[in-house]
């Protein structure tokens, strides 16, 4: 059964290329847009694919955005060159009004906050002028005089909207139902930079904020995918020159590569699914496993050709060829697809996407090269003339002195690879879940140095929310729990990690100060209950709906960290959640935020990993002990795939390389590769 069918490809070589070419560009329309010619096919930097989809952590943190909105803001900051005054000059007040003003116009911004929408609470005996900064400099230029200090004593402004230094104003923007795809697909971070660009005057501008480093990570690996594709092709292609030294050799398996990465990207795009954090190492697998599989082909039919020179049918030549390395490679890609599809049971969206995505490209790759090359071969066999250059000599007198030196040292061989597991083996007890998404950018790169001078001037750029549940209207009002929200915030102050944080606390000492002639003495928590919530109605305005809800029973405390890498914040939410517990009833707390959900799923991650690799390497023991009609033979098989698998790992312990969502992959791609070998060599 198996050899009719792959005999079908050498006697109607004609209709499988005929049936490539229509699949191939089916799969192409799935890629690019026909009638615009844009690319169709995207990059989704979210985090959304890398949480399980009923993740409880997920669906609060969704919660928490429709409450108190988004944590993930563009930074937008104005540097002053005038050292001594810094921005309080009316020339930058007026650059940040009009900046401001063009950014509330962009498409998907909610709310935009800075010095020009900064309300500045002013009371005296007969009125209460709650205007913005830029409003009360309008009417009375002489404000702007003691503008620097009505600012920087603002626990809300100073450190948070300007600098310590005074030198920096920031511009927060916030948006509202714009995902990740449409920040990018729009360049709303090109368009708020251009805005600034054609504003800033004499001054600098940085910018840095989730979507934007999300949105620079999108381009970068695009870019690289441009590269590193093209390059691997290359590579490739010197490789096959080296090893055939024919067209044919060289053509033949690069066009295959090509035409399975197609059909995989394709059908990509027919389901309207862009790849993600994970799934963008596909395409380098598809062409490893192509790569090997093509090889096997090729080489076997330039053994065969010139073991029989003279062989009066070619159709008939690449026939044999096929019932020698046919069966093995059926084998050896079953082999593989089972293992990438037991990446399927993860509980990760991300993962189980790089399963099937990764079985779709090694079953496109397998039956490409049972059927398209073999057809090629045979077509081209009408216009070739001579018989290819013999290039197999040199690698075959190698495997004899590598096979001589394998019997010979052979208990040295095994004694070696057991201590290369036992120091692998230690070096995976080393290995440190982490990513930072920031570092994976250039020293250089502009999104890089412009987030280390925002961090810098602001002491922290990583935003995070503590949501503290009164459960029940009112309560979060009540003094002594304000005391407990007031006491947690000078906790956090003291961890070297916090830059600031932000609460409800603030703004109603705030309020308080404000409504009492600024007298500092007032600028604390008042006793009375009634007084706290009239306090809040009277003076908060809209600035407090990003931090209490309407019926004030929950509330949230803005932290901003210092520290951008998924270790430090882990350590550090890790230390927030003990000091959480210690809240006093009826308070309880939780943390959530866009940052504190990554370092969440690089966990889930880590723990998944291990259990795919055992599961695949499981089912791989079981399909080849069945081949083999042996469960020693699967045993003995087995050793070359689970040796690389655990060097691997190790490696990256050893190397204090950290496992991300795509460096835990490639033990996949590693297994893949080592069962490949494996087969062919125990079939033979």
């Amino acid at each position: 059964m198996i050899n009719r069918l792959l005999n079908f490809a050498t006697l109607h070589p004609g209709r499988i290329l005929s049936l490539v070419l229509a699949l191939t560009l089916l799969a192409l329309a799935g890629i690019v847009d026909v009638k615009t010619g844009q690319l169709k096919l995207g990059i989704d930097p979210s985090i959304n694919r890398l949480l399980p989809e009923d993740d409880s952590d997920r669906q609060f943190y969704e919660h928490i955005r429709r409450v108190f909105g988004s944590e993930d803001v563009v930074m937008l900051a104005l540097v002053s060159a005038d050292a001594e005054k810094g921005i309080f000059t009316p020339s930058m007040m007026t650059r940040v009004g009009r900046i401001t003003e063009k950014l509330q116009a962009l498409p998907g911004v909610d709310r935009v906050q800075s010095l020009a929408t900064a309300p500045n609470l002013r009371a005296d005996d007969d009125s209460l002028d709650i205007s913005t900064l830029s409003e009360q400099v309008a009417q009375d230029p002489s404000v702007l005089e003691g503008l620097r200090e009505s600012v920087m004593s603002n626990p809300l402004y100073g450190g948070n909207l300007v600098s310590r230094d005074g030198r920096v104003a920031v511009v927060l923007v916030q948006f509202k139902d714009l995902d990740d795809q449409e920040f990018l697909a729009q360049d709303i971070d090109r368009r708020i930079m251009a805005i600034a660009e054609a504003e800033r005057g004499d001054a600098n501008v940085w910018m840095t904020g989730t979507p934007v480093i999300k949105a620079e990570t999108t381009r970068l690996l695009l870019a690289e995918m441009g590269f590193v594709l093209p390059a691997m092709l290359v590579v490739g292609a010197l490789f096959l020159i080296l090893v055939f030294r024919t067209t044919v050799g060289v053509l033949l398996p690069i066009s295959n590569i090509l035409i399975a990465l197609v059909w995989v990207l394709g059908a990509l795009g027919w389901m309207g699914r862009p790849l993600n954090m994970v799934t963008v190492i596909v395409p380098p697998l598809v062409f490893t496993v192509g790569l090997a599989y093509a090889m096997h082909v090729m080489s076997e039919f330039y053994a065969a050709r010139e073991q029989q020179p003279d062989h009066p049918r070619f159709d008939l030549l690449v026939r044999e060829v096929l019932s020698t390395i046919g069966l093995p490679l059926i084998i050896t890609g079953l082999t593989t697809l089972t293992g990438f599809f037991a990446l399927g049971l993860n509980p990760l969206l991300a993962i189980r996407e790089f399963a099937w995505l990764a079985t779709l490209g090694v079953l496109c790759s397998m039956l490409l090269t049972l059927a398209y090359i073999p057809a090629m071969l045979v077509l081209l066999k009408e216009r070739s003339g001579n018989a290819p250059l013999n290039s197999t000599r040199l690698f075959q007198s190698a495997a004899k002195v590598l096979a001589r030196f394998n019997l010979r040292y052979r208990r040295s061989i095994i004694a070696v690879s057991v201590v290369l597991m036992v120091l692998a083996l230690l070096g995976t007890l080393r290995i440190e879940v982490a990513t930072d998404f920031i570092g994976d950018f250039p020293a250089k790169a502009p999104v890089r140095q412009q987030y280390e001078s925002i961090r810098s001037a602001f002491n922290g750029a990583s935003p995070f929310y503590i949501v503290i549940d009164g459960h029940a209207a009112d309560a979060i009002v009540e003094p002594v729990n304000l005391r407990q929200i007031e006491t947690l915030q000078a906790w956090l102050a003291a961890q070297p990690e916090v830059g600031g944080s932000l609460s409800i606390v603030d703004s109603l000492k705030l309020i308080n100060r404000s409504l009492n002639g600024n007298d500092q003495a007032y600028y604390r928590i008042p006793e009375n209950r009634a007084l706290v919530k009239q306090l809040l109605v009277f003076g908060g305005g809209e600035e407090l709906d990003g931090t209490i809800d309407k019926s004030f029973s929950v509330t949230s405390i803005q932290v901003r960290a210092n520290v951008g890498d998924s270790a430090s914040i882990t350590a550090l939410t890790e230390r927030i959640e003990q000091r959480l517990a210690a809240l006093n009833p009826p308070l309880s707390a939780r943390i959530t935020g866009n940052t504190v959900l990554v370092s969440r799923a690089l966990d889930n991650i880590a723990g998944g990993q291990l259990f795919s690799v055992a599961l695949a390497l499981g089912v791989i023991y079981l399909l080849m002990s069945a081949m083999f009609t042996s469960w020693r033979a699967g045993a003995l098989a087995l050793v070359p795939n689970l040796i690389p698998v655990t060097v691997y790992f190790g490696t990256l312990g050893l190397l204090d390389i950290p496992l991300t969502p795509t460096t835990s992959l490639i033990a996949c791609i590693t297994l893949g590769i080592a069962v490949d070998d494996t087969i062919h060599y125990m079939v033979r």
